[in-house]
């Protein structure tokens, strides 16, 4: 069985495709700041898959889990 290492619920922050893949942002505790919104908690998900940006919603909840195999 795997080892959950990591849990915790966040918003989706962005959510894009290209031709080489999709781009995920999963953000907690997102602030406007001078530059922009920033958050200092946040998972970047980088997959090959185009479709896969399409499951997300920007503003969503989302639960992220990282588990050891």
């Amino acid at each position: 069985m795997a080892k959950q290492l990591l849990v915790f619920k966040a918003d989706c922050f962005a959510a894009n495709r290209n031709k080489q893949g999709s781009n995920i942002i999963i953000a907690k505790n997102v602030e406007q700041t001078e530059r922009g919104p920033a958050s200092r908690q946040a998972v970047n998900i980088t997959v090959p898959d185009v479709e896969a940006a399409g499951k997300f919603t920007p503003g969503k909840s989302y639960t992220v889990t990282v588990s050891e195999d």
